[in-house]
């Protein structure tokens, strides 16, 4: 609707923005075969214009009292947001340094906050990479708009996986139905301990993974391996395929603080996003309709093992808390204060982790794009306040793709992160 009102949690994100740390989600489509570029826009107008906020900008209020708003673009040009690149990038190496100074790159404030850089030739097909401010669309929101431009076998829907009955469910059942008065006491008292462990969390130690952060950021990802790999890992010992994943971000964490010549024996933490939207709504909504909980990664094991019992005992007690909610809770809070306040906020809560750790299921069915199949997809999120390091799992189709994106001044080697990634996932098996 325009002249809408920002909702708390993506003013918020729009005010967390840093020349330094940009809040733009990238998402990389990568298609098997050359898609060309009239069927990419008519497809562009079709499916994502129709989406009124794509259309939009943000406007500030005068003098900065009360919310910012969505007004419509004056003399929108869909040639500013969907731009072809004819000389880019030839390979993954070059792919990396591109998309580096991309993601480096501010969107522009005046316009509607999204854009569409098109690569016609790489490799055997074509790639579309979308970014997308945090404030128009968090990234599962942004997993869903890629999806929308998506077809499945036959033209069908895709479908993406989504998440199971949250304690915010829970709450709002006990509020229709006050017979279960004593389940919503119980949900307030858990609310209020999740609230108290992360106003207490301590601040994660200091290591080589923090640190003054430049403006160019730089990014990495593994060849795709598939999830039938993850899963035999996981049988193995009796964990899931997230279990066995998360731990072996925290093994690579603990290989790269070696690199370095930093005491690995720390325990860190990350931000991790937990999605709280139905696929259903979330082209309605778009916006900001997640959670975060701070999670405690055993980087300090060396045993691989080890490390993922810990892992598994650690994501069994996150699950019984309604962490996420809270979180979303504050972030709703410091979207509708000044924006001096919600900085000090920020500052206050992101020395609290080191890294953003993000797991956005794709599709499990092939897809296409315009008629072309598509062969990969890779998704960076940013990281808020001073953090450095931002680390995507995204699978497709059987397989999974980890992704890392870093600041250049800070973590100047995200490649080094993935080498490790993979060497931790080979020990398990």
């Amino acid at each position: 609707m325009a002249n809408a009102a920002l909702s708390g949690e993506d003013a918020a994100w729009l005010h967390m923005e840093r020349d330094d740390n940009l809040m733009v989600v990238c998402g990389v489509v990568e298609l098997a075969t050359p898609l060309e570029f009239t069927r990419l826009e008519a497809l562009v107008r079709q499916r994502l214009l129709s989406i009124e906020r794509f259309t939009q900008r943000v406007v500030e209020p005068a003098g900065h009292f009360g919310p910012p708003r969505w007004a419509c673009a004056p003399g929108f040009d869909l040639a500013h947001h969907l731009i072809r690149v004819d000389a880019g990038p030839r390979d993954e190496r070059e792919l990396q340094q591109w998309l580096g100074t991309l993601i480096s790159e501010p969107l522009d404030r005046d316009q509607p906050l999204w854009r569409i850089h098109f690569l016609p030739r790489y490799g055997a097909g074509s790639l579309v990479i979308v970014r997308v401010h945090h404030a128009l669309a968090d990234g599962f929101a942004l997993l869903y708009v890629l999806m929308a431009l998506c077809d499945a076998a036959g033209n069908a829907r895709v479908t993406i996986p989504t998440p199971s009955v949250s304690a915010l469910q829970e709450a709002k059942q006990a509020l229709r139905q006050p017979w279960r008065a004593r389940r919503l006491l119980g949900l307030g008292k858990r609310f209020g301990r999740s609230l108290a462990g992360l106003i207490t969390s301590p601040m994660d130690p200091t290591t080589p993974l923090k640190g003054p952060l430049a403006v160019q950021k730089r990014v990495a990802w593994t060849a795709p391996f598939t999830l039938e790999r993850v899963r035999s890992a996981a049988q193995r010992h009796e964990a899931t395929i997230n279990d066995v994943l998360v731990s072996c971000v925290a093994g690579a964490l603990r290989r790269y603080l070696g690199t370095r010549r930093a005491d690995p024996n720390v325990e860190l933490h990350a931000m991790v996003p937990v999605n709280l939207r139905s696929q259903e709504r979330a082209l309605a909504e778009l916006g900001n309709r997640f959670g975060l909980v701070i999670f405690p990664l055993p980087v300090f094991l060396a045993d691989p093992v080890e490390r993922l019992e810990k892992v598994k005992k650690q994501m069994i007690a996150v699950k019984g808390t309604p962490e996420a909610i809270v979180a979303m809770g504050l972030l709703y809070g410091m979207g509708l204060a000044p924006v001096v306040l919600e900085r000090l906020l920020v500052g206050f809560f992101a020395p609290k982790a080191s890294a953003v750790l993000t797991n956005v299921p794709g599709p499990r069915e092939r897809i296409s794009l315009a008629g072309c199949d598509v062969s990969r997809l890779m998704f960076w999120v940013p990281q808020s306040g001073r953090l450095a390091v931002g680390i995507s799992l995204v699978s497709y189709a059987g397989n999974v793709v980890v992704g890392v994106m870093t600041d250049a001044g800070c973590v100047p080697d995200p490649e080094s992160i993935v080498t490790g990634f993979e060497a931790e996932l080979a020990a398990l098996r």
